[in-house]
């Protein structure tokens, strides 16, 4: 009788982390920085990625969850980072047509204060990109950029799938 409850128990352990990964896996960064639930249909891109870049495929051709890990940061805050990392997509020389779509807003991912924004950029003659990006400042001028991409048609459904990502990020070190 003991070890059927102790099977049931681990059964219904079981169960309740599947479904509170909800039909996702939990993605642990190969450096071990962190780890988050990335949606299942999202695919990891092995030859894309590297130690600073993780790079996702979603299951449309415009679908791209991609995080960077950067160093020499000298932004003292994720504001002013978010802040001057925009003005150089604005500037001569930087994204196509770019057009702030929501301006910087401060947040919170696993206690580490964070600012975000949308933005979209011309991808062709007739096409728009949406992206929303998040800017993280972290200590030893290092930083963390979290963003979906995706087009406009499709962008709302993005940002669902990037909800799940953010709300589900924990911090390793």
């Amino acid at each position: 009788m003991v070890r059927y409850r102790l099977g049931l128990a681990a059964a219904l352990i079981i169960l309740a982390a599947s479904q509170a990964l909800g039909n996702g896996f939990m993605f642990t960064e190969p450096g071990g920085y962190y780890q988050t639930v990335i949606p299942e249909q999202w695919v990891y891109q092995t030859h894309q990625s590297d130690n600073h870049l993780v790079v996702f495929y979603g299951p449309d051709e415009s679908n791209l969850l991609y995080i960077e890990r950067l160093q020499h940061i000298l932004d003292d805050n994720a504001r002013s980072f978010a802040e001057r990392t925009l003005s150089l997509y604005e500037a001569p020389g930087g994204l196509r047509g770019f057009q702030l779509e929501e301006p910087v807003t401060e947040l919170m991912i696993d206690g580490v204060a964070a600012a975000s924004s949308v933005y979209s950029y011309l991808l062709d003659s007739k096409a728009r990109q949406w992206e929303y990006r998040i800017f993280i400042v972290l200590e030893d001028e290092q930083g963390i950029v979290i963003t979906i991409s995706d087009s406009e048609d499709s962008f709302e459904d993005s940002c669902a799938v990037f909800q799940t990502v953010i709300s589900n990020w924990r911090w390793s070190q």
